[in-house]
């Protein structure tokens, strides 16, 4: 029995699919030859695979994924995935550009990093306004009880505001960073309550500038804009055991006191330090066997 398949049925059924631009679908002989390819061109049945890392692979595994360095497509590193099976003489592969697989990844965390920093400067200024609120308030109205009651509203509705925030807000002085005001969901986020954090005069070299086993990193204090330092990243251990990653973005403040203050926000990015060693290890291990790649090697 023959049968017969028109192969513009393939390219429109593979075209729907709509996988990328850098995206190639593929029916391979089990002797190399191609059969069908998507986009289809006029030379597809002119192509013989046998030599290529396709058929290595094949080798080893009926179904598999792996990482061309120099694809035969386009000469780019792709992310080649195959399946066939013992009874069929057909092997079917799809493969993708690497840059196009990471490319949602890298957009993604741009657009975190943007509204991150957006965020904070935000924030630092709204926290800037109402700290100076709340210094004309104990200045002008100090001594009348309404305004007492006025002042101590507005105070918790900022301490309210900042709680509800969510990263840790803190102010210290240097050049130690001495925290001299930390908000009260420190313990939440970091393990660490807000009185060991301002309590103790050490707690940034010895918590947050200390790695997991206990070594100090020296951070670099870079600028990164007027009176902005570079966000700083810090591995600690909380007390419970957990290792979380900590990110301060922090920005000097105009005090108008004999010393220099620095005001900054610290998030939680444990998710995204998990995020991007899951990536590495897609992009490094062999999803089959566990083991590390050619990439990896």
């Amino acid at each position: 029995v023959a049968f017969g398949v028109d192969m513009g049925y393939f390219d429109r059924l593979y075209r729907s699919l709509r996988l990328g631009e850098s995206s190639r679908l593929v029916l391979v002989r089990r002797d190399g030859w191609v059969i069908m390819e998507t986009p289809l061109t006029s030379q597809v049945m002119d192509r013989n695979l046998a030599t290529t890392p396709l058929f290595r692979q094949l080798g080893q595994a009926p179904t598999g994924v792996y990482e061309s360095e120099h694809s035969t497509i386009d000469g780019k590193t792709r992310v080649v995935g195959y399946a066939s099976l013992p009874q069929a003489q057909v092997i079917a592969a799809a493969s993708v550009g690497r840059d196009e697989v990471l490319q949602p990844w890298v957009t993604r965390t741009w657009q975190v990093a943007g509204l991150g920093i957006l965020s904070t400067l935000l924030l630092l200024g709204l926290l800037r306004f109402l700290w100076l609120r709340l210094a004309d308030l104990e200045t002008t109205q100090e001594g009348l009880a309404s305004r007492n009651e006025e002042l101590d509203a507005a105070r918790r509705r900022f301490q309210d505001l900042v709680d509800g925030i969510d990263g840790i807000v803190w102010e210290a002085t240097l050049p130690h960073f001495h925290f001299t005001y930390v908000s009260g969901n420190a313990e939440a986020i970091s393990g660490y309550d807000a009185g060991r954090w301002v309590e103790d005069p050490h707690f940034w070299r010895d918590i947050l500038c200390a790695a997991p086993d206990g070594k100090r990193t020296e951070l670099v204090y870079a600028i990164d804009g007027p009176g902005i330092f570079k966000p700083m990243e810090h591995h600690i251990v909380a007390p419970d055991g957990r290792e979380i990653w900590l990110r301060s973005n922090v920005m000097l403040a105009d005090s108008g006191r004999d010393r220099l203050e620095v005001r900054g926000i610290t998030i939680d990015i444990t998710g995204q330090k998990q995020s991007e060693q899951q990536l590495f290890q897609a992009v490094h291990v062999d999803p089959l066997t566990r083991l590390p790649n050619r990439r990896a090697l």
